[in-house]
């Protein structure tokens, strides 16, 4: 238990920016917090099993010390004994003993040793069994854990700060945006980013405006000469170092050191670079981090959900994700939907608040190219037909999965949670061109009111956006 509690926290710290960027610091906590509680419970029983070691071994020591005198006592009253036969007859059964008691004596060393023992053991067999290539992939050959990069380093390519300026920080605002086509999903002022360290300007009197809802063009005040006015899908580019990551992290609310206001909505989804992947099953991956672990579509665990109660299914080119007989279910209730008033909005918020099923869930692994990794963990004994135990399945799955295939779960992870304004930071780096295209497409295609922003430096992600800013 202890050494799943200090791997969980390994990770926890070399993917602390992403779980930052995905809002997945409450899920996070609460999988700590239970492995913390199970090593407790670990070490309350052996803490239990030690004391009643204790008792026993005292009491052993204890009652073999009058043990002789029992014994040798009422001859020695009858007058058929010295005393001096009695001493001897301690010192014998004291010798005598010593030698059977070993056992007792160094049974808290004993167990530590078999303990190592059938460590080495299975450590052995696994040995064997990979020189005899029993495992296709082997959970053996780990990364080095390295520690993350510093977020004060600096290239020097910034302007340096002025020595008395004030130590002011970034406005981050998380607002519900209403439903007005002029108003902007996000909306940046007087943006003026600084690195941790305050010693280098990376960002210098950015104003910007997003539009989201599917609009094309957004209204920008005419009174700030530097106001850009960008549509719903803009591409950020510039040469390493420019600071186009650290826009996202102040967006994100992860950068402070500066000045201005930064108004985003709550619903944002943002995909790192590396994506994060929870140790969980495969369910556990595309639902991160709206859904607790476990048993299917699972609960909301609030805080700091994505989704909340406006989750609707993502719909494919053919019209739904769902199988044809629920699609047909859905169609009969909107036809007889319209009759019925406040029924119908009772039976349209219902539906709305649902929370993905696993055929939905199937179809959005189809869509991102990765419906073969339910069929490849299939489990032939469980009570679900055909993928849908592969759902279940719990695997090292940033070890086992390709660093191109845990981006395109992170994309799935987007449908899933069809967020109103999604931020990519150089989300499809390992893609090939070809899944590159099939990605934007399908956030084109199954999320077309979606605002999103890019980074990335490929010529091929132009044709995707409609606006680029340059850092």
């Amino acid at each position: 238990r202890e050494a799943d509690m200090r791997y969980a926290l390994v990770r926890l710290r070399e993917s602390a920016e992403s779980i930052a960027f995905y809002k997945g610091a409450s899920l996070e906590r609460r999988q700590v917090s239970g492995r913390v509680d199970r090593m407790i419970g670990t070490r309350r029983e052996l803490l239990a099993v030690e004391r009643n070691l204790d008792f026993f071994t005292t009491a052993y020591q204890f009652l073999i010390q009058i043990l002789p005198g029992a014994v040798v006592a009422p001859l020695f009253f009858a007058g058929k004994v010295e005393i001096g036969v009695v001493s001897q007859s301690f010192g014998a059964f004291n010798h005598i003993l010593n030698d059977f008691s070993i056992i007792v004596n160094q049974f808290d060393s004993l167990s530590q040793f078999g303990a190592g023992i059938a460590r080495l053991g299975e450590f052995a067999e696994r040995l064997d069994k990979e020189n005899e290539g029993c495992f296709e992939d082997s959970d053996l050959h780990r990364d080095l854990l390295t520690l993350p990069p510093s977020f004060s380093q600096s290239n020097g390519s910034g302007k340096e700060p002025h020595e008395g300026a004030e130590a002011k920080l970034i406005d981050v605002r998380v607002e519900q945006q209403a439903d007005d086509p002029s108003k902007p999903s996000v909306s940046i002022r007087g943006l003026q980013l600084l690195t941790p360290d305050r010693r280098t300007t990376l960002i210098h009197g950015l104003d910007l405006d997003i539009a989201g809802g599917g609009q094309d063009t957004t209204t920008t005040s005419s009174s700030s000469p530097s106001s850009k006015v960008v549509p719903s899908r803009l591409l950020i580019v510039g040469d390493s170092g420019t600071g186009k990551s650290s826009l996202l992290r102040a967006i994100a609310g992860l950068w402070r050191q500066g000045d201005g206001v930064i108004i985003r909505p709550p619903d944002m989804f943002f995909l790192p670079q590396k994506p994060y992947c929870t140790l969980g099953s495969l369910r556990d991956q595309l639902t991160y981090p709206i859904l607790t672990t476990g048993g299917g579509a699972g609960g909301n665990i609030g805080g700091d959900s994505n989704v909340g109660d406006n989750y609707e299914p993502a719909a494919t080119p053919s019209g739904s994700l769902l199988p044809q007989q629920q699609q047909q279910q859905q169609q009969q209730q909107q036809q007889h939907g319209s009759v019925g008033g406040a029924a119908s909005s009772s039976s349209s918020s219902s539906k709305s608040s649902s929370l993905p099923t696993d055929e939905e869930l199937l179809g959005i692994l189809a869509i991102v190219r990765l419906d073969r990794l339910a069929g490849k963990w299939a489990n032939e004994n469980s009570t679900k037909e055909g993928d849908l135990s592969g759902l279940d399945a719990v695997q090292d799955w940033s070890n086992i999965l390709s660093l191109g295939e845990q981006q395109r779960l992170a994309f799935a992870r987007l449908l899933v949670s069809r967020p109103s304004v999604a931020v990519l930071d150089e989300a499809t780096s390992a893609l090939d061109i070809g899944s590159e295209k099939a990605m934007y497409e399908a956030m084109q295609v199954h999320l077309p009111r979606m605002a999103y922003v890019s980074v990335g430096h490929r010529p091929s992600l132009v044709s995707y956006h409609t606006h680029k800013l340059r850092l």
